[in-house]
């Protein structure tokens, strides 16, 4: 199983104060649903998060959050929220994996003429 990074650069998780989300909760569900959904801290999928991911003091998971070829409902809640979260700080539905790209692409075109996109 091939998995990429969550498809955003947010290494590090903030408050609604623009503080550190010290202690904080990242659920991870299937989209539009509460329905648990793993996540894994390598390409691999050799060691899976816990769910929900719990930040460190500076508000960063202790391992990139790679996904797997799924869509995911992600829930940043503050320390000790329930589960799911009754006040989530943030949530992002419908997030999905961005797939690798290791495809060699050639383009044939004549100079000076336009391109059509």
């Amino acid at each position: 199983m091939a998995l990429t990074l969550v498809p955003w650069c947010r290494e590090q998780y903030l408050d609604d104060n623009g503080k550190p989300l010290a202690s904080g909760r990242i659920f991870t569900y299937a989209a539009g649903t509460t329905t648990k959904l793993a996540t894994y801290q390598e390409s691999s999928a050799s060691t899976a998060h816990s769910n929900p991911i719990v930040l460190d003091s500076s508000g960063c998971p202790p391992a990139g959050i790679y996904l797997q070829a799924r869509s995911y409902k992600i829930v940043a809640a503050a320390a000790g929220s329930d589960d799911p979260p009754n006040s989530p700080l943030w949530t992002q539905d419908n997030v999905s994996q961005v797939p690798a790209f290791a495809t060699d692409l050639d383009i044939t075109g004549t100079s000076g003429e336009a391109l059509a996109i």
